[in-house]
């Protein structure tokens, strides 16, 4: 029977390895090569939120200004299809390549310090944002 088992292995012999480096795709690939190691889990998360939280405030602004009776649900999905076609295409390109220092540094130049930096300028950008959001929604502009 283990021969039997054997033989019908032989099959499964001939396929290719295909690794995939990051759970969120393309948008960590970094030019690396199929064996490059992705980004710390912690990194690409700080950098999803950096991409994402501006994309989605500002989604949600234009999509309540722009259709005003829209449901939630409606709503919802559109800015979700949205946000993830901005993500994909156009922000995380961007937060990706201005991060590029920090999420994939060159060879030898990984450092507690580096991973430091690059968090303090992710956190520095988030806060940025967000005073300017509270700013914009609470004292220039209030929403209904």
């Amino acid at each position: 029977q283990r021969k039997k088992l054997l033989d019908e292995a032989r099959q499964f012999q001939d396929f290719e390895l295909h690794r995939v480096s990051s759970p969120f795709g393309s948008w960590f690939s970094l030019g690396r090569d199929a064996d490059g190691e992705a980004p710390a889990d912690w990194k690409t998360a700080l950098s999803v939120l950096v991409g994402l939280y501006p994309t989605v405030v500002l989604l949600t602004l234009g999509i309540s200004e722009i259709w005003e009776d829209g449901e939630l649900w409606e709503t919802l999905l559109l800015g979700n299809i949205l946000s993830v076609s901005l993500l994909t295409w156009v922000v995380m390109p961007i937060v990706t390549r201005a991060l590029g220092f920090w999420l994939a540094p060159a060879p030898g130049r990984a450092s507690p310090r580096l991973d430091a930096v690059g968090a303090a300028a992710s956190i520095a950008f988030l806060t940025l944002a967000a005073v300017v959001f509270w700013l914009v929604t609470t004292q220039i502009w209030t929403l209904p």
